[in-house]
């Protein structure tokens, strides 16, 4: 996956638990300090992205997310470090459109990516 507008991008990476037969969902947080806005040239047209939180809390987030005809829920782990339990799953986009408008936190997430 590559850096998505120069900033940042988080990888997603199973891990096998020792415990447990099936893979655990991990994000990894990537930073990187660019030199130059060089890259705004390459930039293209981008996807509008709309979203809002279920939960805010510290140690979880619930996250609805419609963007380029599909929508997601995501549930995230508290950060250790920079990796964090985190989990994906593809939603009806009626469904997702229904939940922003009734049950995610105001104000509402708009932006381009």
């Amino acid at each position: 996956m590559g850096c998505r507008r120069g900033f940042r991008f988080a990888r997603r990476r199973p891990i096998r638990c020792a415990r447990w037969s099936r893979a655990v969902g991990k994000e990894v947080e990537h930073k990187y300090l660019l030199k130059s806005d060089e890259w705004r040239k390459h930039a293209t047209r981008g996807v509008l992205y709309r979203q809002g939180y279920l939960s805010i809390d510290p140690k979880r987030s619930v996250r609805v997310r419609v963007a380029g005809g599909k929508a997601f829920v995501t549930i995230k782990g508290e950060a250790k470090g920079a990796v964090r339990d985190e989990f994906e799953y593809p939603i009806p986009v009626k469904d997702g459109e229904q939940l922003l408008r009734t049950l995610c936190l105001k104000p509402l997430i708009t932006k381009t990516r």
